[in-house]
């Protein structure tokens, strides 16, 4: 199925979960007309229309590449719908709770600050397989900053979740997503540290550190990632990683989500292997 129409049927889903398509196109300010030719898969937002489109569902990457069925949709809609967390009086009042928790354990330390040396936008996430040795694996992450919060969203490849999984954990867990995990990024005076959360059944908190790669001065940052999880025979949990920003624009984002998720470290870019063979110290 074309980008095209996956794009116009998600939209139809979305909006047919959250109240309707002409409630919906009033609110983003689009035209009836207009608005119908992208739900007929005839027409395109451009990008800055589609970012606010994508920003109304809550919604990213998965609404242009990978076909919503009626049940993920109104997952999405129900969760962009969901009120936020009340914000209290503390130093940290801008950012969540976890914020106000690290505000509480080192009030010496803004780890928030207005700018951060991982820019917001989409990265490619490059690291070494910890279950397969000499293979890398990539997954695409999208960084983003509103009201002084720093957080992150990404995916794990579809087929560590069958849809029978999935749709059995959804029964148990509300506003479940199998595959995607969400992070909060905190920056101290040598890089950026990225935590981690993913969804059941592994429910692990992984820790990624980055710092600037000086190699090429493109934005690119190395570091490396470990998990916290028990140790199992063959499963690694530590590992080197690489961050790579993608070019701003839909075409650029769509090569990197068309790219495989595995592959042979030789047959990784040269850019990525000069950090993942380097030993870790």
């Amino acid at each position: 199925m074309s980008v095209l129409r996956v794009f116009g049927s998600n939209l139809r889903l979305l909006c047919r979960a959250h109240s309707s398509q002409a409630n919906v196109a009033n609110q983003l300010d689009i035209g009836k007309v207009q608005f119908q030719r992208y739900l007929n898969s005839s027409s395109f937002p451009k990008p800055n229309l589609l970012a606010s489109i994508c920003d109304f569902f809550g919604a990213d990457a998965r609404i242009l590449t990978e076909p919503l069925d009626a049940e993920e949709a109104r997952l999405i809609v129900q969760r962009s719908k969901s009120p936020r967390p009340h914000r209290g009086p503390h130093q940290y009042a801008h950012s969540e709770p976890l914020a106000n928790a690290i505000g509480w354990a080192a009030p010496w330390q803004d780890y928030f600050p207005q700018e951060s040396v991982l820019a917001d936008g989409n990265y490619e996430l490059w690291q070494n397989s910890l279950s397969q040795p000499g293979m890398v694996a990539l997954s695409i992450i999208k960084v983003r900053s509103t009201a002084g919060e720093r957080l992150v969203r990404g995916f794990v490849p579809r087929a560590y979740f069958p849809a029978d999984l999935a749709m059995s954990l959804r029964s148990k867990y509300p506003n479940y997503n199998a595959r995607e995990y969400r992070g909060v990024v905190m920056d101290s005076i040598e890089g950026a540290t990225i935590l981690l959360f993913y969804p059941p059944p592994s429910q692990w908190v992984s820790h990624l550190f980055m710092s600037t790669n000086f190699v090429g001065y493109d934005g690119s940052l190395s570091g490396y990632i470990s998990f916290g999880r028990r140790e199992y025979p063959g499963m690694g949990r530590l590992g080197r990683a690489y961050l790579r920003p993608i070019e701003p624009g839909f075409r650029p984002l769509m090569a990197a989500c068309r790219q495989p998720t595995w592959r042979d470290l030789a047959e990784a870019p040269q850019s990525v292997r000069a950090v993942l063979e380097k030993p870790l110290g």
